[in-house]
């Protein structure tokens, strides 16, 4: 195929909805990249001894102001394993159709097809039940089909939220009390009489600030999240109940919780998980499909999409964390800025080390050599954290090397540039926060828009302690 190819399994392209829906975001992104994209519907999967796994792809281009949303430019029926990047995106429920689809990308999976998420792993996570295997960010819970077990339940918790596991977007979820007489009937309906499993957890009335949906992608979290708050009167914050998304950074314990659980669940192959997160309380596990991208990006700017669509096909690349010694500092664009750095001052500083950061190694490993090069640096006044993009693998690195674990004064700055890091060369005798002041200054101060004008010849004297000497490439 002359350029690399992005098809997400996915339901009737009719039934989605372009100003919310997250696989069009997408494909969205993919289709700006310059990549092909395509969709493989309903029925569109098969097996057969000597070919293999085979799909019918439906190849389309994607324009939002149009109706409608698509246009399809092709047909094709190719291997699996010649697609450069499938992504399952289908919406539950879990039926028996489904778990044929990850049967049937699972062995494309063997064949040499590269599938996300891993069907393997999207068949072994129900999305309700997998809080049981994080159970310290878990309220009191239950499982069970059995009615007498689910009403002592709720005598021991009076105000409880019923639901079945297999269902989405909000569908058949009950708020029981300890005396309404509806308990029965819906224990009836939820189990159909002792014949499914149901599961009951302690209401969360941290629940009318927000359901909130965070996004792990690649094993880290998306910085924001989107709080589904219910409608006046409703107890779920689904948007497909009526909830309104609101767009948010996340909490201190929306953190602890995402960095829990992201580099466990990237090892079992799930590059895209939605955790539902009330208050400090897990409820759910989304691996199937999980949304909220349009929301986020919209409310944020934050490119999640693009974020998503920089795994599938990415080849491992080389990112770059710096530290200088001084005050310490760590910042990426590790080699190339390190070079300019010479250039203008002559030679490197005394410290100065680059910790480049693979984009396929584990986050944890990361963190711990950062945590290495942090500590070779430090000069006992703290440590100032520069990085590109808040968010990002060095952010999150940095973050977590620093922040969380070093036992030292740190400070953390976004949107590194060249002027930032001459300037923060120029004050590492200032304490931390004073730095970190000066860098944002700096940083700002350094873009600027201007027509061609005659070369001007400079030379930098480190000596020199004033303020204009320290930041006259800035002037």
């Amino acid at each position: 195929m002359s350029s690399k190819s992005f098809v997400c399994v996915i339901d009737p392209l009719t039934s989605l909805n372009p100003k919310k829906d997250s696989s069009i975001a997408m494909m969205e992104s993919a289709q700006s990249r310059g990549w092909k994209v395509g969709v493989i519907e309903d029925g569109g999967l098969h097996w057969s001894t000597g070919a293999g796994v085979r799909a019918q792809v439906v190849w389309i281009t994607i324009d939002r102001a149009n109706k409608p949303w698509y246009a399809e430019v092709g047909r094709e029926e190719m291997a699996l394993k010649e697609l450069d990047a499938v992504i399952m995106r289908k919406d539950p429920p879990f039926d028996a159709e489904f778990v044929t689809a990850t049967w049937l990308l699972e062995q494309g999976e063997r064949e040499g097809a590269r599938v996300f998420n891993s069907p393997r792993a999207i068949r072994d996570h129900n999305e309700k039940f997998t809080i049981a295997q994080f159970e310290q960010f878990v309220v009191p819970t239950l499982v069970s089909r059995n009615a007498a077990q689910l009403r002592a339940f709720l005598e021991q918790h009076p105000d409880a939220i019923a639901k079945p596991l297999d269902g989405m977007g909000g569908t058949s979820i009950f708020r029981m009390k300890k005396g309404d007489q509806n308990v029965g009937v819906i224990l009836e309906t939820l189990t159909d009489y002792g014949r499914k499993t149901a599961m009951i957890q302690r209401y969360i009335p941290e629940i009318v600030d927000g359901d909130k949906r965070v996004l792990l992608i690649n094993g880290e979290p998306v910085p924001y999240c989107l709080a589904r708050l219910p409608k006046e009167g409703e107890h779920r914050g689904n948007l497909a109940a009526g909830g309104t998304g609101r767009a948010q950074p996340l909490s201190e314990s929306d953190w602890h919780i995402a960095r829990t659980l992201a580099p466990e669940l990237k090892k079992r192959g799930l590059l895209l998980v939605g955790l539902d997160i009330i208050g400090q309380n897990l409820t759910e596990v989304n691996v199937t499909s999980p949304t909220c991208f349009r929301e986020i990006m919209d409310q944020t700017g934050f490119p999640v999409a693009d974020t998503f669509c920089a795994r599938p096909l990415k080849t491992p690349c080389r990112r770059a964390t710096d530290a200088w010694a001084g005050s310490g500092y760590a910042c990426p664009l590790g080699d190339a800025i390190a070079q300019c750095v010479k250039h203008v001052m002559g030679s490197l500083p005394d410290g100065l080390a680059v910790v480049d950061v693979p984009g396929d190694e584990d986050i944890e490993q990361s963190v711990q050599r950062i945590q290495t090069a942090a500590r070779q640096v430090h000069a006992g006044e703290g440590v100032v954290f520069l990085t590109d993009l808040f968010g990002a693998t060095p952010s999150n690195a940095a973050v977590r090397a620093g922040v969380e674990s070093l036992n030292l004064p740190t400070v953390l700055v976004s949107g590194c540039n060249l002027p930032m890091v001459l300037r923060a060369l120029g004050f590492r005798d200032l304490p931390i926060n004073e730095v970190a002041e000066r860098l944002v200054m700096g940083g700002r101060n350094g873009i600027v828009s201007t027509g061609a004008t005659a070369p001007q010849r400079q030379t930098f004297n480190p000596a020199k302690n004033d303020d204009s000497a320290r930041n006259h490439h800035q002037q």
